[in-house]
Formats: C-alpha cells, sequence, structure tokens
C-alpha cells in the first residue's frame, strides 16, 4: 500500500508499522505509530522545515524532495505488540539500507552520534536554565517564519464556525465567579472596547501589513471588483459592527466606571 508524501495518506487512522521509502536510493525508515495519519502529518511536517531528528532522513528528503519518498504501511496490529513488530520488521532488512538511528525499536544502544551531536549533548548539561538573549531571538525568529508561511491561518481558523458545548461554557462561567479582574485587565478591556493600541502594536501591526501587501503586489494580486449588491452588503455589516462595537463600550464602561 504505497503512497506518496503529498499531503494525503488516505483513512489511515489506526496503529501498525509503516515504511518511509526513499525511491530513489531504496534506503527506508521503518516506524510504529498508534495513530499512522498522525504519525506521517508529523514526519512531513518536520522535514519541510529541515528540523527531523533523524539527520539521515532528512538529508535524503532534502537532497531528493517529496517526489522522491513514498509511504508504504506493512502491517496493522495493536497497539499492545507495536514495538515488537517494528523489531521484526526492521530485522528484516539489512541495517545498512535503514535510515533508523538505532538497530532495536526500544533503545537507543547502538546509535551513533556526531562530534556535533555530542558537543550539543554536553552543551545542553551544562547549560543554564534561563535562556539566552540570543537563544529567544532565534526561537522568536522562526516562529515568526512559521507563522507567515501559513500556520497562522491554521491557528485562527481552527475553532473558525465552532461554538463551545453548554457544559463547557458553564466550566468558564464558574472558573471567573468571584474573581473580581485587576486594574490593568479593566484597562486592557476598556482599551479593546474603544479600539485604543499602544504605538508599539500599531506599529507592529503596520510592519506585518506592509510585508503582506508587498507580497501581494510582487505576485500581482489585484483587488476584485465588487458589485453594487455586494457593495451594499459590506456597508451594512461595518454598520452593523459598529452598533455592537457601541454597545460593548457601554456595558464596559457601566461594569468598569472610570474613577
Amino acid at each position: 500500500m504505497k503512497q506518496r508524501l503529498t499531503g494525503e495518506v488516505g483513512a489511515h487512522h489506526y496503529s501498525g508499522i509503516y515504511a518511509l521509502i526513499c525511491t530513489v536510493t531504496g534506503k527506508r525508515y521503518i516506524g510504529q505509530a498508534s495513530n499512522i495519519k498522525k504519525r506521517w502529518v508529523d514526519h512531513l511536517k518536520l522535514l519541510r522545515y529541515g528540523e527531523h531528528r533523524n539527520r539521515y532522513l532528512q538529508r535524503a528528503f532534502t537532497k531528493y524532495g517529496e517526489e522522491g519518498f513514498a509511504l508504504v504501511v506493512l502491517e496493522r496490529c495493536d497497539v499492545a505488540v507495536l514495538a515488537e513488530r517494528e523489531q521484526y520488521w526492521m530485522d528484516k532488512y539489512s541495517w545498512g539500507r535503514l535510515f533508523n538511528l538505532a538497530p532495536s525499536s526500544t533503545s537507543t544502544l547502538g546509535m551513533k552520534y556526531s562530534e556535533q551531536a555530542r558537543a550539543n549533548l554536553r552543551a545542553a548539561i551544562k547549560r543554564p536554565a534561563r535562556i539566552s538573549d540570543e537563544e529567544r531571538a532565534r526561537r522568536s525568529e522562526r516562529a515568526r517564519v512559521r507563522w507567515e508561511a501559513g500556520l497562522r491561518l491554521k491557528f485562527v481558523g481552527a475553532f473558525l464556525g465552532k461554538k463551545h458545548s453548554e457544559e463547557t461554557r458553564r466550566a468558564f462561567s464558574l472558573m471567573r465567579k468571584g474573581k473580581p479582574a485587576s486594574e490593568g485587565s479593566r484597562k486592557a478591556l476598556m482599551d479593546y472596547c474603544l479600539g485604543k493600541r499602544s504605538a508599539e502594536t500599531r506599529k507592529r501591526m503596520s510592519d506585518t501589513w506592509k510585508r503582506i501587501w508587498a507580497k501581494r503586489k510582487a505576485e500581482g494580486f489585484q483587488f476584485p471588483k465588487h458589485t453594487p449588491e455586494a457593495i451594499a452588503n459590506m456597508r451594512a455589516a461595518q454598520k452593523k459592527s459598529w452598533v455592537a462595537r457601541k454597545a460593548k463600550r457601554a456595558l464596559a464602561e457601566a461594569q468598569c466606571p472610570p474613577n
């Protein structure tokens, strides 16, 4: 059962043993998963970002690309025997034909670490608990790149169109009852209702939109021409939004009167 690494893997929502095969060299990575589809998606995400912990698999993926790999479901089996069956399939193939880091499915014994990996492990043991400013900046930049690469839409739209159940809403209500809002929270609520934003926030929003529109302009983006009916609907929606904001502002002023 082969499946190209194109973002789809069918309905493999079951446990079992799988192989990621490089169709160019014939080498393969043998793995186990309680949910093969979810595990495959995790592999693909890390490989696309160049951050897979298996350096041999990552190098081959970077060299040959997604088209050079195929997913093969070797066996469906119960979760209780995953390690045993994975070891069976690893023993079935020559060790030199596998991307796996260790010859055992239940141990890292026999895994060969590079000099750089050893140095990183030693540094991690000696590293203080506090994250350095350079590391924090590096993580921030990596998160920003991922955010702009499309994950933002995934996170923002994850709950779009969904509603909390009555039980969940009651739980939220009980959590918040009897907890008076702090002065900072009240001020933040008032600023939100009044549409106030700090100079730093406005500049960050402006820079973000400048980057977005510069990219769209470079790609030849053009605004669609709206029909008169669409324009009327947009105006009505905007008016409705302002009415809702005015009501929210009145409610906030009633709950948090100025001193």
